[in-house]
């Protein structure tokens, strides 16, 4: 789950590749490490794991290039764009300095949300 994270990490911060290459990277790369490779494919839950953690990763650094260079990495950063352009925001470099309490915000709130998510998962999980 860590390297698969990773690879999603990776993916994420490189501008356009998106959600599906992260899980596809991180599915082949669990698969060449594992020592029964025929079993993907069939259900074996460190390849849905690895694809999985991968995808989920890919979103929040696709904000590193959208905030930094100010070109989306992902549909979702896109679709911030187009927010943030709707209330007269421009979205690059300067953003830190022009409106660092808007990006201290959004930090803040992706920390909460995945906290939140993990307290879900680890109470929910039996009850699911």
């Amino acid at each position: 789950i860590f390297k698969s994270t990773g690879i999603g990490a990776f993916v994420g911060a490189l501008p356009g590749l998106g959600p599906s290459v992260g899980a596809f990277m991180a599915y082949g790369f669990a698969k060449r490490q594992a020592k029964d490779p025929d079993s993907f494919g069939k259900g074996n839950p460190n390849g849905i794991a690895a694809a999985e953690s991968a995808d989920n990763a890919v979103i929040p650094a696709s904000y590193i290039p959208l905030f930094g260079l100010g070109i989306p990495g992902s549909v979702s950063a896109a679709l911030l764009v187009g927010a943030f352009m709707i209330h007269g925001i421009q979205v690059g470099p300067l953003m830190l300095r022009d409106h660092p309490e808007m990006l201290f915000t959004i930090f803040s709130g992706m920390i909460v949300a995945s906290l939140l998510m993990l307290a879900v998962g680890w109470y929910g999980l039996r009850i699911f």
